[in-house]
């Protein structure tokens, strides 16, 4: 076998059937290899945009099993420093990502070559591991290697830089197995601990994450709510539970009034500044902590944790309830949303004009496939999106957070919709990816919309057209009373999307707004909608407290307060 027959061996027995590669010399071997073995290969058109659509794929395949980590495929040391930053959106939410960059020969290197003397301690800053094959014949455990640490404890990224050479070089007969990772079973004091804990609480809380998607942990997070604990889901952590907005709700939406649990059940999650750190003001200082997650570091995380239980997050939470009979009642969480729910519900209701964003939001909850996986990206976008989607289904969504890196959603989003269709097969339509993004996300990465025509995929693209950085500018409105270097223009992004192969249409009137969006859903491959929105709708976000669901002033308050020695209630 040639070292590149090594790599398809066990990337096949991972039930990997696709890879995400700019194109190349550097890979001829190995793509050769892939393209003769079967696998989809999906033609990037930046480094960053390949990492990240290989996390897209992880993401919506993180609860199959074995865990497939998406493949990335870079030239290094030239395209090196521009996969950097979907290195370090996969490192911040955890996603398995193994890059496998191709580095020339060893004689091709120049001595004074910074990049290529320091190619590890680039990326090793963003990933969870890097290494070098150190020949042709340890290319095989090389790889396992990587697929090992991508996929144990909290999964993340990792590079390894191979020899261009090694692709074809004869490394003998092969061996390749899945890489089954074993997740540990919590320790009984702290499962007794947390179930104490649990039962004596009068209005507990469940957050949701990744890791609870990963875990299958769906069935025992519904019986939880059924008992009456508020299930709120973050990132692909949504739709475990239905949002309902009885039992289910999303973090985003909900988050405001979380201060009033006394007790915070978090799966799968960690407490970073996206949940407030785990501290006052977001949540009540005397609540009490359970952690559940496959990964110890998680535990005490800015925050102390009062039963910290490592271990599978569905047998854990099935354990927890098969300790206590105790029911609660919900609805004091839904009363305390009702200002909210009532407030969202008088904004957005012109009838003509540029679409207010949570009118165009609303409408695509409504008119949308329902087994759609959604990918949110961008500021005031993402924040109206959060203001009328519900995820009803278990990996029905993804966006740019914790680290909220504007535009890495349309990579994210290529990636999710490789992995569905890889995983619906030959036999039945994939399920479609819908990614609404803001114009000034939409800029980063917008080549990366040709690799999704090129590959056909079942992509819906919604741009929120108001023709500015629209968070940006409110921002200085509020603070300046003008804007500076942040209007974008009039620009026709649905001219964008025909330039690379996307059947495309502009919406510029709320009027419009639902056969618009039907003719989007409608269309058999990739496709893209210039909604223009009222530029003074994000202005709310700024005024309207409870307009907003990405929340930054509390951290800032409750920063003050602690400064100053004060007591939170």
């Amino acid at each position: 076998m040639t070292g590149a027959e090594v790599i398809t061996e066990q990337l096949r027995a991972q039930s990997i059937g696709t890879v995400f590669s700019l194109a190349g010399a550097s890979h001829t071997y190995l793509l050769d290899a892939l393209d003769r073995d079967g696998f989809a290969i999906i033609s990037n058109r930046h480094e960053s945009g390949a990492v990240g659509a290989a996390d897209g794929y992880a993401r919506a395949l993180a609860d199959q099993r074995p865990m497939r980590p998406g493949i990335a495929m870079i030239v290094s040391p030239q395209g090196l420093a521009n996969a950097v930053p979907g290195l370090a959106v996969a490192q911040a939410i955890g996603s398995p990502v193994v890059v496998l960059a191709a580095i020339p020969p060893g004689g091709f290197l120049e001595p004074e070559d910074i990049i290529a003397r320091a190619q590890l301690d680039i990326v090793r800053p963003v990933c969870k591991w890097v290494a070098e094959v150190p020949s042709a014949a340890h290319l095989g455990g090389s790889l396992r290697s990587a697929i090992e640490k991508s996929t144990s404890g909290r999964p993340g990224p990792v590079v390894l830089f191979i020899p261009q050479d090694f692709f074809r070089e004869d490394v003998g007969a092969g061996e390749a197995k899945p890489v089954e990772i074993e997740v540990p079973t919590p320790d009984q004091a702290a499962l007794g601990k947390a179930a104490s804990l649990l039962d004596t609480a009068e209005r507990p809380v469940a957050i949701t994450g990744l890791g609870a998607f990963r875990a299958r942990a769906g069935n025992a997070l519904r019986e939880l709510a059924k008992r009456g604990v508020p299930v709120l889901g973050n990132g692909t952590g949504r739709g475990l539970v239905m949002e309902n907005h009885t039992q289910g709700w999303s973090w985003p939406y909900a988050q405001r009034e979380v201060h009033k649990a006394d007790c915070i059940l978090v799966v799968g999650e960690v407490l970073t500044q996206r949940l407030g750190f785990g501290l006052p003001p977001r949540f009540a200082k005397d609540a009490k902590f359970i952690q559940i997650d496959a990964w110890g570091d998680a535990f005490n995380r800015n925050r102390p944790t009062d039963a910290a239980l490592q271990g599978d997050a569905g047998a854990t939470i099935e354990a927890l309830l098969a300790k206590s009979s105790r029911r609660w009642d919900a609805g004091w969480f839904a009363s305390a949303l009702a200002a909210k729910d009532g407030y969202l519900d008088t904004l957005g209701r012109e009838t003509d004009g540029a679409s207010h964003p949570l009118a165009l939001a609303r409408v695509i909850e409504e008119a949308r496939p329902p087994d759609a996986l959604l990918v949110g990206d961008g500021a005031d976008m993402q924040n109206w999106l959060y203001g009328a989607y519900r995820v009803n289904t278990a990996g029905g969504f993804m966006d740019h957070f914790p680290l909220g890196a504007m535009g890495s959603g349309t990579a994210l989003a290529i990636g999710a919709a490789a992995a569905l269709r890889e995983l619906a097969g030959s036999d039945s339509a994939p399920r479609p990816v819908i990614l609404a993004t803001g114009d000034g996300s939409i800029g980063f990465y917008p080549a990366e919309l040709h690799a999704a025509a090129l590959a056909g995929l079942n992509l819906k693209v919604i741009i929120g057209n108001d023709a500015a950085w629209g968070t940006e500018a409110h921002g200085q409105e509020q603070a300046i009373g003008r804007t500076i270097n942040t209007e974008l223009g009039e620009l026709p992004y649905a001219s964008l999307g025909e330039a690379f192969g996307l059947a495309s249409q502009t919406c510029a009137d709320v009027t419009n707004l639902e056969n618009s969006l039907s003719w989007l859903f409608a269309q058999d491959g990739p496709a893209l909608l210039d909604v223009k929105i009222d530029p003074a709708a994000g202005a709310e976000l700024k005024t309207g407290s409870l307009a907003s669901s990405i929340l930054f002033s509390d951290l800032e308050e409750g920063k003050s307060a602690l400064a100053a020695g004060k007591d939170f209630k």
